[in-house]
């Protein structure tokens, strides 16, 4: 699975560098609700709303090498790929 991130922010520990890093949806559908479809929905809606400020406040990690930084110096509002495979 390959998932498309912005970094928000990067934080070097010694020899190893942490990217803070936003998930950024490729393909996203605006949802339009009128006034009874929210109403009926209010419960969806804010826990999803709570969903979304959890993860804006406590944003994905990686840690790489600083070797590596130093290769791509990562910097805030870069766009990087990250692909994730399991091992079978």
């Amino acid at each position: 699975m390959k998932q498309r991130y912005i970094v928000k922010g990067t934080i070097r520990m010694g020899n190893l560098v942490r990217l803070m890093l936003l998930k950024e949806d490729l393909i996203q559908t605006p949802e339009k609700m009128g006034i009874f479809e929210m109403a009926s929905k209010a419960q969806e809606v804010m826990e999803m709303q709570q969903v979304k400020a959890v993860l804006f406040q406590q944003p994905d990690t990686v840690t790489i090498p600083y070797e590596e930084w130093k290769k791509y110096e990562y910097k805030v509002d870069d766009v990087i790929w990250l692909e994730i495979k399991s091992e079978e």
